[in-house]
Formats: structure tokens, sequence, C-alpha cells
């Protein structure tokens, strides 16, 4: 009988772990992605008081320090959980805190839209904002 390779047993074990972290990451994408766009967008297309309040918050959930978070959260996590739940609810609360750089580019990318001269003819022209679409 051939004695069993180290390499039979580590490959599918690899593709099943990585095939594990990246569904967590995509998913903790997919938490982010809508919540910094509507921030984001709104931020930036209306700025003024809304934008500068929003970019207070968004500056008070960065300032949470991450690695510390997920130390705490693993510690209080119950240890009966497996070890891909675990993963999945740090994956989420990642989504949840990971938002704010997302919002930022996408109110730079608004603020910056907005300057643009497509934008500002139809302004000069005073046009509405449905006209501008139809």
């Amino acid at each position: 009988m051939e004695p069993i390779k180290a390499e039979r047993i580590f490959i599918p074990e690899l593709s099943w772990r990585f095939s594990l972290h990246s569904n967590a990451g995509f998913l903790g994408f997919l938490l982010l992605s809508p919540f910094a766009l509507i921030i984001g967008g709104i931020s930036g297309y209306y700025g003024g008081w809304l934008d500068s309040f929003l970019q207070m918050v968004t500056d008070a959930i960065r300032t949470v320090p991450q690695v510390p978070l997920f130390m705490a959260l693993a510690a209080f996590l119950p240890q009966e959980w497996s070890a891909e739940a675990v993963f999945f609810v740090i994956a989420t609360i990642l989504g949840f805190i990971g938002w704010p750089t997302l919002a930022r580019r996408i109110r730079t990318h608004v603020l910056s839209e907005r300057s643009q001269d497509y934008i500002l003819a139809p302004q000069t022209l005073r046009c509405f904002f449905r006209t501008h679409f139809s």
C-alpha cells in the first residue's frame, strides 16, 4: 500500500479555505457597497450642512481601530461556533465599519463631476434637473 501524501490532503483543503475566504470578502463588499454609495452620493450631490454632517459621521466611524475591535470580537464570540461562522460574523462587521473609505471616494467623484462643463452648462442656462436628461 502506498502512503498518503500531504499534497493530496493539502490542495483540496487549501482550495476550500480560499473559496470560503473569498466568499466572506465578497459578503463584506456586498454589505458596504450600497451603504457607501448612498451616503457618498448624497453627501457629494447635496453638499452644505448635510455633507458636513455625513462626513462627520464617516470620520467618527473611521476612528474605530479595527484590529482591537476584531480581537475583542474574537474573544467574545461563543466558543461553540465553528471557525467559518466566526469568520463570516467578522466579515459582516468589517462590512459595516469599512464603508466610510468607499463613501469618501464616491463623494469625491460626485463633487468632481458637479464641476464639469456638461453639468455647469445647463445650470448656466437655468435648465431644471428633468431637462438635463430629456
